[in-house]
């Protein structure tokens, strides 16, 4: 670890401030001194050491009419992952085995079919060795955290792929017609898993003072309220057909035009007792009362029916304009499916009751209270102290009020998302290798999967079973019955914690020009450069209110990136075709060689993620207690302390602030300053700077990523010699150099 800077109490928690109980040396920080160093920062930055062995062989065989064509894979891999704390060094490993065949027959001229079976079977031991005895523990915001997570886990897949493709030529046409069908599971033997408990503190004082804001990851049976072991397996199948044709129409125009059909399967349960359970909201007039009359319904399958009958229409052209070959336009549009796969089909659906839930035990009186501690043993079942949790039969919805059971559903009748791609190109050749085009790319998707797979690779879904105000319907109450300034979290459907729910509905889109040249210069030289022009907008992300309508946040993707730079050139110096063959050999063979990238920043949103906090003096001077709560909060009298989050008071803690304004700084040195592109907000109060409080108990007005990350800019510069001593025998001199101009490109802003 290279240590970088130190962090004193003040920078950390803020100025002391005795009349507002904020800041360093004062009773909310346990009176830490302001000048005692608290967080030390640093790079942690070491090889992760591997021993990997591959085996592979291959056969072919050539007959008159047919070949056949077959391989066999095999990798093994070792890892040690490095920690900065080397008790938590972990050993993981990996195994693959890969066999593959095809045959080809050749009928005549016309006529030629393809056929392809392959077969893949993954292990991941991830991992198997490490301090497991010591739980997971995060600090939120700081980075802080330790522990070796996800012990003695070990995942299982096997998949079994086959194909056929059949090509026609007649005429001018060149039909194909062909299928492929998949069958694979995934087998997770995780009880070792979720047998360690993770822990979250909301700040480095209660972590000092162990008190923890949840703990989780531990499997329970929800009847019997015992420790389970939770190892579940699924399946599924799919298959998919397409034709397709490619017609030269004229000498000047060429056209091709297909069809897939597509069934992406239904996955079902396919190792031991795994419980497949999944979530059907109500039928109601609104979206919270579907959710808060909803039920978890044991089932066969994930969806009530296979995602079946899906057609995918493509086509696109190359026209010659003028009949010389130096002037061509090209373009197309396809529909396309973004497949809901096995993963996405079963992660979702492991931890729902009747099978093992994973509650959520919360510090704030809503459960029972989490319970830091170590295990006796390095395996499993590693006898962790849990947290008290009680058995009983399940009601009505599936779930149990106060079971504090974290759930998962995904949309029964869930359709697959459509995304249509078009493009059009014209292209115009300069010289004989040297081409240039300006063409339009775009893409609207349609009919998305809420938070959807550009921010998870497997899981989708945001939490819809809370709602504003439900800590403020809730208010917590001290033994003399003032009012502590916080609540419990109630949820819309009380019988269940947590309902991460996935439904179609939002849309996304990109708008690109892109201008680009490639090709040969002054006969020694290549090369390749393109600039786009592009924005990327969404309502697919992560935002802190999960109903819809999803239009309220259509704003900039995470990745819109709008303008992108990129250069490759090549020169080979004189000196190759002097006729002295040592002139030649000394300075011929020369070649000089870069690449540079310039692109903007992506863009990023400001959250909150401190829990409510209210004052217990309301505007009007009036100390709150359980006798006069609801006729302050129905006077409006109640305010945010300074530093509170959660302004919608609906129990998550990732909430907008009010933006007063969008700028912002962008040159590099604010980025790295201590107050960095924004005004320091003194111990996390608001107002500051861009940012206010909202109105009290309301969302803030901020429209999510309209701030900038840093952009990105780097050149690579290569001289290399190539001398020839003989015909069969190169000496190679090279020189390459990455950053030439030694620029830090920095990452993302991490505050």
């Amino acid at each position: 670890v290279v240590f970088q800077s130190s962090k004193t109490a003040q920078a950390v928690f803020g100025a002391q401030n005795t009349a507002a109980n904020t800041g360093c040396n004062t009773p909310s920080t346990d009176n830490i001194p302001c000048d005692t160093a608290v967080l030390d920062s640093g790079i942690f930055n070491v090889p992760t050491p591997q021993t990997n062995y591959q085996y592979s062989g291959r056969i072919d065989k050539v007959f008159d009419k047919d070949r056949l064509y077959g391989t066999l894979f095999r990798n093994t891999q070792a890892t040690k992952q490095q920690s900065p704390r080397p008790s938590f060094l972990i050993h993981s490993h990996f195994y693959t085995i890969a066999i593959q065949g095809n045959e080809t027959h050749t009928f005549s001229d016309h006529l030629l079919n393809e056929a392809f079976i392959g077969y893949n079977r993954l292990e991941g031991h991830t991992p198997d060795q490490g301090l497991f005895t010591v739980p997971v523990v995060n600090v939120t915001n700081l980075g802080v955290g330790w522990g070796s997570p996800n012990p003695d886990e070990d995942y299982i897949q096997h998949g079994t792929r086959w194909r056929d493709v059949v090509t026609y030529i007649r005429g001018h046409h060149d039909f194909k017609v062909g299928y492929e069908g998949w069958h694979g599971n995934d087998l997770a033997y995780f009880a070792g898993r979720y047998s360690q408990p993770i822990f979250t503190y909301t700040n480095i004082i209660n972590l000092i003072n162990d008190n923890p804001f949840t703990e989780t990851n531990i499997a329970f049976d929800p009847v019997t309220g015992q420790p389970f072991p939770d190892n579940y397996g699924f399946a599924k199948g799919s298959g998919s057909a397409f034709i397709e044709d490619s017609w030269k129409v004229t000498r000047r125009l060429t056209v091709n035009y297909g069809i897939r059909y597509d069934n992406f399967g239904n996955a079902y349960p396919a190792l031991g007792k795994t419980v497949l359970a999944n979530f059907h909201p109500a039928t109601a007039s609104s979206f919270a009362d579907s959710i808060a009359n909803g039920a978890f319904t044991q089932q066969s399958h994930t969806f009530a029916h296979d995602l079946n009958w899906i057609f995918s229409p493509r086509a696109g052209f190359a026209y010659n304009l003028f009949g010389k070959g130096e002037w061509v336009v090209r373009g197309g549009f396809g529909l396309y499916r973004d497949e809901f796969t096995l993963g996405n089909q079963e992660n979702g659906l492991i931890a729902n009751p009747p099978g093992p839930v994973r509650p959520t035990f919360k510090n704030d009186g809503t459960t029972a209270a989490p319970v830091f501690g170590f295990a006796t043993q390095n395996t499993y079942p590693f006898g962790f102290p849990y947290p008290a949790f009680v058995g009983a039969p399940l009601d009505a919805k599936g779930g149990r009020v106060g079971g504090g059971f974290t759930t998962i559903g995904i949309d029964p009748n869930l359709s697959m998302p459509r995304i249509l791609n078009h493009t059009l190109t014209l292209e115009h050749s300069l010289t004989n290798g040297l081409v240039a085009s300006l063409g339009y790319q775009g893409s609207h998707g349609g009919n998305l999967i809420t938070n959807g797979g550009n921010l998870a690779a497997h899981t989708y879904g945001t939490d819809v079973n809370d709602y504003a105000g439900d800590l403020l319907q809730h208010p917590s109450y001290a033994s003399s019955g003032t009012y502590k300034g916080t609540g419990t979290q109630s949820r819309l459907n009380t019988s269940f914690g947590a309902i991460t729910y996935a439904t179609n509905g939002p849309t996304a889109n990109y708008n690109a020009v892109v201008a680009a040249i490639k090709g040969k210069f002054a006969r020694r030289g290549f090369i390749t450069a393109s600039y786009t022009h592009s924005k990327a907008m969404d309502d697919w992300g992560s935002y802190p209110t999960a109903a819809p309508p999803y239009k309220r946040y259509y704003s900039p993707s995470l990745n819109n990136v709008p303008n992108v730079f990129s250069l490759g050139w090549n020169y080979e110096l004189p000196g190759g075709e002097l006729h002295n063959a040592i002139l030649r050999r000394v300075v011929g063979g020369w070649t000089l060689a870069g690449i540079t990238s310039l692109q903007s920043g992506t863009p990023f949103s400001v959250q909150n993620t401190n829990p409510l906090a209210v004052s217990t003096k309301g505007t009007d001077g009036v100390t709150i207690t359980s006798a006069n709560y609801a006729t302050e909060l129905a006077a409006g009298n109640l305010q945010y302390v300074p530093t509170s989050g959660d302004y919608n008071a609906d129990g998550n803690n990732t909430d907008y602030p009010n933006v007063t304004a969008y700028t912002q700084k962008h040159n590099r040195k604010d980025y790295l300053k201590g107050n960095g592109i924004f005004t320091v907000c003194a111990g996390g109060a608001l107002p500051c700077g861009n940012f206010t409080q909202p109105t009290f108990g309301s969302e803030g007005n901020q429209t999510p990523n309209r701030f900038l990350n840093p952009g990105y800019a780097d050149t690579d510069l290569t001289l290399k010699k190539t001398t020839h001593i003989t015909e069969r025998f190169i000496v190679e001199f090279r020189l390459d150099t990455f950053n030439l101009f030694n620029r830090v490109n920095l990452t993302t802003v991490d505050r």
